[in-house]
């Protein structure tokens, strides 16, 4: 864009050292030559805290959790724990280390690493279960933490080709000594390298 500054600058001349007329020109060149600055891009919405972890029973590992669920052990972005109700063989969860409440707030690196974490999870109870199909679910409405429940679901089950329940009529409750030989075959398939094999569809 040019600008014509001879025409309001006689009277300014006149009244005006010359190194300040020159100092004005030379400011509106310099204003001039600033390109537009593009629109910032929107943030995502910033993580609820409030109360959240003194709420939480993945955070807090209290009771309640204890009850419901076994601790297995810690992968790099989780938290995996064997399910007490074993009415789907083999059930677990794997929750997210560090309270998050929805999967928008893990950076890319953490929902990656965290999504990795669930797939080696399901891949372990594949090689150990051999199930139909692995169920994958986030709730999350009363326990506002990211995790994901792990289900190995069997055609022929009450439950085949529908979802499944948070918490089955019929349990199947273990041993001590058969929580401890699961948990211990669970944690031996997560570190080893193999690859499961797919299964065959039908």
């Amino acid at each position: 864009m040019n600008i014509k500054l001879t025409a309001t600058l006689p009277r300014m001349c006149c009244r005006v050292s010359k190194p300040f007329v020159t100092l004005v020109v030379l400011g509106i060149a310099t204003l001039l030559s600033i390109p537009a600055r593009a629109a910032e891009p929107a943030t995502a919405p910033a993580a609820t805290t409030t109360n959240a972890v003194a709420d939480c029973f993945y955070c807090s590992k209290s009771e309640r959790l204890t009850k419901m669920m076994i601790e297995a052990c810690e992968l790099p972005y989780s938290t995996v724990y064997l399910f007490r109700n074993q009415f789907f063989a083999g059930r677990c969860i794997v929750a997210f280390k560090g309270h998050k409440r929805e999967l928008y707030e893990l950076t890319p690196a953490e929902r990656a690493g965290f999504m990795d974490d669930v797939a080696r999870v399901a891949g372990a109870l594949g090689q150990l279960f051999h199930p139909d199909k692995i169920n994958y679910a986030i709730f999350g409405d009363e326990v506002s933490h990211v995790h994901f429940h792990v289900v190995p679901k069997y055609r022929g089950s009450s439950e085949w080709n529908r979802p499944f329940p948070l918490n089955t009529a019929s349990k199947k409750i273990l041993s001590d000594a058969e929580y401890k030989d699961l948990v211990a075959r669970l944690k031996s398939q997560l570190a080893a390298p193999t690859v499961p094999t797919p299964r065959p569809n039908h």
